[in-house]
């Protein structure tokens, strides 16, 4: 999540400058470290839309349909609020589904951090760490997808963006 917006200033504020690009949004949760967060986004001039798997998804999930239609890039964490780790909760396909919007797969990997002691694990890169973005193809979810092609989807993107250290 640190990287964001290191990597928005460096590649996407250009691209939003030179009218290529119209903004981004991520989605945050709707917990005690979300106020953080969304100052830490405000910062650098990216929205949030605040919702969890757990708490106010379906209207999170709305809104972010609404700034896809926009013209808006939406950023989100896959593995969600609670977890398992690494493990992509069906949101993220479910809007690509309902959208038409491709998915772009990002990794991020560090050479050194300290990572915490919490169910994601998050990280902290240390000072003068390599900070590995790792951007995928993008990849298009059909809109008529059965149950169990829907699962194979999820499946089959949630490998794609797991960490290549696992």
């Amino acid at each position: 999540m640190l990287a964001v917006p290191i990597a928005y200033l460096r590649y996407y504020t250009p691209l939003v400058r030179s009218g290529e690009r119209k903004g981004a949004v991520v989605l945050i949760s709707r917990n005690r470290d979300a106020q953080l967060i969304s100052s830490i986004m405000a910062r650098f001039k990216i929205g949030v839309v605040s919702g969890s798997s757990s708490r106010g998804g379906a209207s999170a999930l709305r809104e972010l349909a609404d700034c896809i239609k926009q013209g808006l890039d939406v950023n989100i964490t896959p593995d969600g609020p609670r977890g398992p780790r690494y493990q992509l909760g069906p949101g993220l396909v479910f809007l690509a589904q309902k959208t038409g919007a491709p998915i772009l797969p990002i990794r991020v990997e560090y050479s050194q951090c300290i990572r915490f002691n919490s169910w994601d694990g998050f990280m902290v890169p240390l000072p003068f760490s390599h900070v590995a973005l790792t951007f995928q193809e993008f990849e298009q979810v059909p809109a008529d997808l059965t149950d169990e092609s829907f699962e194979q989807q999820r499946s089959r993107l949630e490998k794609v963006m797991q960490p290549e250290t696992l």
